[in-house]
C-alpha cells in the first residue's frame, strides 16, 4: 500500500559514510521497496546524499523492470549505485517515517508479464545407477471341456544403467501335446526428457499418421516422446492477455470451478496454458483490481489433442527390417525399409506434417493437415501417393469433427484407388475401396445416446457395413442402464443387443445384472464383485449365465507387497476347470534383493541406514516400512514425474538426527531411482564428575574433551556429551576459576547409543 507519501521530509540518520570521493556526504539505510505499489516483500538498501538525492542498486531497478539505460552512477562501498531522481520517465516516492521506496514505471515503459502455465522441464534425467528386475506372468490351467493342462508364462528382463534401459520378453507355453518360447521384443531405449526424444535400437513399431498403418520391425528408430515429459501437454491450450492499471488478480472458471488463479503487477500480461479439458466450451475470465473493480469476460474455445502447439515438432524416423508373425514365431524378418512420420504446430489452429515409407517395391509418401474452424469444428485433409512395383496409387482422406460439452459429432470418409500400398497390407492383400466413420452423440439429463456408422467397401475383403446404437442413463444414484444395439450388414449380416444394470454403492463394490443376445446365442447373465485396491489387499467376482452355455465363475485375487496372485474356478456346460495365476517382480538394485509388484513404470528405493520399521510416505500417504535393512522398496513410482518421499521425524529413535525429511524423486522410464536421507546416529555419554578430594566442579565449569568437543558441566557435576561418532572411551579436562582437573573413563559400550557411566574421578591438576 501507498502510505503517507506525501512527506518527504527525509529523517535519516548519518552513519558518518562518505562516497569514495570523500565529496558528498550520504545516509545510508535499509527500507522496504514497492513496484508501482505493489510490496515486493523485499529490504533493500538505498542511499541519500545532503542534495536529497536517492540512489538505489540496479537490483532494486530491475526488481521493478525500470527500462534501461539508467542514469548518473556512484560507486559506494565497492558498489555501483544510480540516482532515481536523475532516471526518466520514472518516478518514485519515499516516506522516511515508514522507511519505504516506491519506484513507479509508466504501464507504456513495463515490460508484458508472460506466465506460461505449461512449462517444459529442461533437466537431464539418466538412471544414476544400474540394476535389473525381470517382471513375470505365470498361469497355470486345467480345462476339463478341452481335457487340457498348461502351463502359460510371459517374462520381462530388463535391465537399466546410465545409457538407458534395455528389455527382452518371452512368452512360454507348455501343454500335453506341445511346448513353445516365442521371443516377443529385445530393445534398447534411451529417453531424453531434456528435449522430449528417445532413441531406441532392436524391435519396436513405426510411427503413424491419422491415414496410415504401422509395422512392427527391428532397427533403429529415432523419435519425438511426450510422455517424458508428463506435465507438458503438446496441444494448443487457450490463452489470456490483458492490461492491468494496478495490481490485480485474474481468475479463471470452468464449469463454475476455479481452474487457476494469477497475481498480476501493473503493466501488460499474457498467460498461456489454461488447464482445460479438451473439445469445446468457454471459460470465465474474472479480474480484479486492488481497489475491488472487478471485470467478468466469457471466452470461447476449442481444444483438439490432434494439433501441435506453434513451433512445436513431433517426428519418428525408423529403419530396418519388417518383422512378421509377431508373437508366433521369434525371428522372423524379411524386407528392410525406412519410414519417417513429421508434423509441426504452425499457429494454435493449424497442424501440418508428412510420412513417408521407402520399400525396394514400394514408395510411399502423403501429406496431412489438421485446421480449427474458428473454435468450432475441426477439419482434417491428407492426400498420400504409392509405387508399388511402379504402379502407382493413390489415398484420399477427408474428416471433420467437433467435441462439445454436450455433445459429439463427427465423419471421416477414406478413398483409394486399387493398386494403393501403405504399411499394415498384406502383399496378396487390397487395400479398401472407401472406408466411412461416422459418429455422434448427445449428453443430457435424460441420459447420453449415441449412434455410430462404418462402412468398409473392401476389394479383397468382404463389404461390411455396421450401425451402432447406445444409451445410457443413471436411473437412482448409484444404479446405471447401458444398452447397445449393433447391427451388421453386407456381406455377413448380423444383429445383436444388450441391455444392463449396473449397481455400484461404493467404489469397491459393483453388481449388475445383464441380457444379451449376438445372433448365435442368447441369455442372460449376473455378476458381483469386490475390486482388487491400490494398497495390499483381495478382491473377488461371482458370475453366472444362463443360455446355452451355462457358466458358473468365481474369481479371488490377494494382492501383497510381493505381488499379486488370483484363483479361478468354472463351471462350463458341466466341466470343472481351474486356474491359478501369479504376477510380480524380482529387482535387484544397490546391492539388495526385492520381491514386490510387477514393475511397469518406475521404482524407489529408500534408505534409512538400518534403521527398521518406519513409515515412508508418498505425497503425504504412507506407502511403506522400512525392513530390517532399513530400507523400503516403492513400486509403481511415475516416471519423469514429481514423487514427493517424505518421513515424520517424531516416528524416528530419539538418538537420531535428520537433516532432511522429504525430496522429490524422478526415476527413469522403467527404472530405479536411490533415496538415501541424510541420518546420523546420536550417541549420548551421562555422568558426573568429583573431584579427588570429593567435591563437584562448580556449575559453568568448561570441559575439553580430548576427543573433540567442548561442553559446559551442570549441577551436581552432570556432564552429557553428544558425539556422532561411536566413541570406545573418553578423557579430558575440566577448567573452573584458577582450578583444573583432569578425567578418564573406562573402555564405552561399542554400539550402545545411550550410556550412563555414573560418577567419575577428576583428579586435579597442580599448575
Amino acid at each position: 500500500m501507498l502510505r503517507n507519501f506525501s512527506l518527504f521530509i527525509i529523517l535519516a540518520i548519518p552513519l558518518g559514510e562518505l562516497w569514495a570521493n570523500n565529496e558528498v556526504a550520504t545516509s545510508e539505510l535499509l527500507v522496504e521497496l514497492y513496484c508501482n505499489g505493489t510490496n515486493t516483500t523485499s529490504i533493500v538498501q538505498l542511499l541519500k546524499d545532503r542534495e536529497n538525492k536517492i540512489w538505489v542498486t540496479d537490483s532494486s531497478l530491475k526488481a521493478c523492470n525500470v527500462p534501461e539505460p539508467y542514469s548518473q552512477t556512484k560507486i559506494y562501498k565497492e558498489k555501483t549505485y544510480y540516482s532515481l531522481s536523475e532516471m526518466k520517465n520514472t518516478l518514485f516516492l519515499y516516506d522516511a517515517n515508514e522507511l519505504t521506496l516506491n519506484i513507479l514505471v509508466p504501464s507504456s515503459l513495463r515490460p508484458s508479464q508472460t506466465i506460461d502455465l505449461n512449462p517444459l522441464n529442461p533437466t537431464r534425467l539418466r538412471p544414476e545407477l544400474p540394476g535389473v528386475y525381470v517382471n513375470y506372468d505365470l498361469s497355470l490351467q486345467h480345462e476339463q471341456i478341452e481335457n487340457v493342462n498348461a502351463f502359460l508364462g510371459m517374462t520381462d528382463f530388463v535391465f537399466f544403467n546410465p545409457l538407458g534401459v534395455g528389455n527382452t520378453n518371452f512368452i512360454t507355453e507348455i501343454s500335453d501335446d506341445q511346448s513353445s518360447i516365442v521371443r516377443l521384443n529385445t530393445t534398447w531405449t534411451l529417453d531424453k526428457p531434456e528435449n522430449m526424444t528417445v532413441w531406441r535400437v532392436g524391435d519396436s513399431t513405426s510411427g503413424t499418421t491419422i491415414w496410415t498403418g504401422l509395422v512392427h520391425f527391428a532397427g533403429i528408430q529415432y523419435a519425438t516422446n511426450f510422455a517424458t515429459q508428463p506435465r507438458f501437454i503438446p496441444f494448443p491450450l487457450p490463452g489470456f492477455k490483458g492490461q492491468a492499471i494496478i495490481p490485480s488478480t485474474v481468475n479463471f472458471y470452468l464449469d463454475n470451478q476455479l481452474q487457476n488463479s494469477q497475481q498480476l503487477t501493473p503493466g501488460a500480461f499474457e498467460i498461456d496454458g489454461l488447464p482445460i479439458v479438451t473439445g469445446a466450451g468457454n471459460i470465465v475470465v474474472q479480474t480484479k483490481d486492488i481497489l475491488g473493480r472487478e471485470t467478468v469476460a466469457t471466452i470461447p474455445y476449442y481444444v483438439s489433442t490432434q494439433l501441435l502447439r506453434p513451433g512445436l515438432m513431433s517426428f519418428s524416423y525408423e529403419a530396418g527390417l519388417v518383422r512378421n508373425n509377431f508373437g508366433v514365431n521369434s525371428n522372423d524378418y524379411s524386407d528392410a525399409f525406412m519410414v519417417g512420420t513429421f508434423q509441426k504446430g504452425i499457429s494454435d489452429h493449424w497442424t501440418t506434417g508428412w510420412h513417408g515409407e521407402l520399400f525396394a517395391d514400394q514408395q510411399t509418401i502423403g501429406i496431412n493437415n489438421s485446421y480449427l474452424l474458428n473454435h468450432w469444428m475441426q477439419l482434417d485433409f491428407s492426400v498420400a501417393g504409392s509405387l508399388f512395383h511402379g504402379t502407382p496409387g493413390a489415398l484420399l482422406l477427408a474428416g471433420l469433427g467437433r467435441n462439445a460439452r454436450t455433445y459429439n459429432v463427427g465423419c471421416q470418409i477414406i478413398a483409394t484407388t486399387k493398386d494403393f500400398r501403405q504399411i499394415g497390407l498384406q502383399e496378396d492383400a487390397l487395400s479398401p475401396s472407401t472406408l466411412i466413420q461416422s459418429i455422434a452423440s448427445y449428453n443430457s439429463i435424460l441420459g447420453t445416446t449415441g449412434i455410430s456408422y462404418t462402412s468398409r467397401i473392401g476389394r479383397s475383403d468382404p463389404n461390411i457395413y455396421l450401425l451402432t446404437a447406445s444409451y445410457n442413463k443413471t436411473i437412482y444414484h448409484n444404479i446405471f442402464m447401458v444398452t447397445n444395439f449393433i447391427h451388421q450388414g453386407g456381406e455377413i449380416k448380423n444383429n445383436s443387443y444388450f441391455v444392463g444394470l449396473v449397481y455400484s454403492p461404493s467404489s469397491d463394490y459393483t453388481a449388475s445384472l445383464n441380457y444379451e443376445n449376438d445372433g448365435f446365442r442368447n441369455g442372460a447373465s449376473f455378476s458381483f464383485s469386490k475390486n482388487l485396491p491400490t494398497d495390499p489387499g483381495y478382491g473377488y467376482r461371482f458370475f453366472g449365465s444362463t443360455g446355452v452355455n451355462s457358466i458358473l465363475e468365481f474369481d479371488l485375487a490377494l494382492q501383497t507387497e510381493y505381488g499379486l496372485y488370483q484363483g479361478m474356478f468354472s463351471q462350463i456346460e458341466g466341466t470343472q476347470n481351474v486356474e491359478l495365476d501369479a504376477s510380480g517382480s524380482i529387482v535387484r538394485y544397490v546391492g539388495n534383493t526385492f520381491f514386490t509388484r510387477r514393475i511397469d513404470n518406475g521404482f524407489i528405493v529408500v534408505d534409512l541406514d538400518h534403521i527398521a520399521d518406519i513409515p515412508i510416505y508418498k505425497s503425504n500417504q504412507l506407502i511403506n516400512r522400512t525392513d530390517s535393512r532399513g530400507v523400503a522398496f516403492i513400486p509403481q513410482a511415475l516416471p519423469y514425474d514429481e514423487n514427493m518421499i517424505s518421513i515424520n521425524p517424531v516416528e524416528l529413535p530419539l538418538d537420531v538426527d535428520i537433516e532432511q525429511t522429504k525430496a522429490d524423486v524422478y526415476p527413469y522410464y522403467r527404472s530405479g531411482a536411490y533415496l538415501k536421507f541424510p541420518i546420523s546416529r546420536i550417541y549420548t555419554i551421562d555422568f558426573n564428575l568429583m573431584t579427588s578430594n570429593r567435591k563437584v566442579p562448580p556449575p559453568g565449569a568448561m570441559l575439553i574433551l580430548d576427543q573433540g568437543g567442548e561442553y559446559l558441566v551442570g549441577y551436581e557435576g552432570a556432564v552429557q556429551i553428544s558425539s556422532k561418532e561411536c566413541l570406545e572411551a573418553i578423557s579430558g579436562t575440566v577448567y573452573w576459576h584458577e582450578h583444573q582437573c583432569r578425567f578418564s573413563s573406562v573402555a564405552l559400550e561399542r554400539g550402545n547409543p545411550m550410556i550412563q557411566l555414573g560418577t567419575l574421578i577428576c583428579n586435579m591438576v597442580r599448575h
